[in-house]
């Protein structure tokens, strides 16, 4: 005789039982430990996450909307000033996670090169050294990743010297005319952060500015993949005379593929520099802090 459907509806769904357990078990790969228990398994026992979500970067907060995202990105790069004169307000030309090197020139007002130098840096940044992400050292775990994907450990992001968006929408090999203001930068190999300042030199009875202009080039653009590895490993207790479990410890690191390993830039000899008058700034104010020509 046909069940009646009152008491069809009423009884539980014979499926049910398996939803829990399924869920908690994706749930558990999904972190340090489960990455740990898939290492016990198949060897990889890192978890991948994008940087620019893992590190709750800006970008990875921006409205999803196509119109309302470009509206807010061109707004706050706008407020930061220093857009290079002719550079169109289109679109990006090249994705977040973008491994750019720049070149920079200085020239006097009768356009002689006073500098050149280039710097190189992730686009947009993830984070600059602050904080104890970005001092936890590279694991043996960290160390066999690197060297399998043949990427590079991000240390810092480093500074590209204009505004990031900038960057972003420049096309590679013209030169643009920047606003002849104060730049700071970093190279993503270099420790600290560099600075060009904006001088005054005396020419016969003419007080001159120097540098009388600053052109910036993007030179390569490379997308890279940039990852956040997470990997937890069993630790023991030393000395001991049976191997005895004291806990796990988790560590992280950033990484970046498919754009080689930047080498040292080379040192390109500055030009002489041009005394100031004493009533204006230091030469050194005239040109790239100690060490920073590229």
């Amino acid at each position: 005789m046909p069940e009646p459907a009152s008491q069809a509806r009423q009884r539980p769904s014979r499926g049910w039982w398996f939803v829990v357990p399924v869920a908690l078990l994706a749930w558990l790969m999904s972190t340090p430990f489960g990455g740990w228990l898939q290492s016990a398994v198949t060897g990889s026992g890192v978890r991948w996450q994008d940087a620019y979500t893992a590190l709750d970067t800006a970008e990875a907060n921006l409205p999803r909307g196509a119109r309302e995202r470009e509206h807010l990105l061109l707004a706050l790069t706008q407020a930061e000033g220093g857009a290079p004169k002719g550079l169109a307000f289109g679109p990006r030309l090249y994705p977040a996670g973008t491994f750019a090197r720049l070149r920079y020139e200085t020239f006097d007002e009768d356009g002689e090169r006073l500098d050149q130098w280039r710097v190189r840096a992730l686009v947009p940044a993830i984070g600059n050294g602050n904080g104890p992400f970005w001092r936890e050292q590279c694991t043996r775990e960290c160390g066999q990743e690197i060297d399998r994907s043949g990427g590079f450990r991000l240390r810092r992001s480093g500074l590209p010297g204009i505004a990031e968006e900038w960057v972003l929408r420049m096309p590679v090999g013209r030169t643009f005319d920047l606003p002849v203001a104060p730049l700071n930068f970093q190279d993503i190999l270099d420790d600290r952060e560099r600075s060009l300042g904006i001088g005054t030199v005396r020419v016969g009875d003419r007080f001159l500015r120097r540098p009388a202009r600053i052109t910036v080039t993007l030179e390569e653009a490379c997308p890279a993949k940039v990852r956040v590895g997470t990997v937890m490993s069993l630790e023991f207790f030393p000395n001991a005379i049976l191997p005895i479990p004291r806990g796990f410890a988790t560590s992280r690191w950033a990484q970046m593929d498919g754009c080689g390993r930047p080498a040292q830039l080379p040192v390109e000899p500055a030009k002489a520099r041009i005394a100031v008058s004493d009533d204006a700034r230091k030469p050194e104010a005239l040109a790239i802090s100690p060490s920073a020509a590229r």
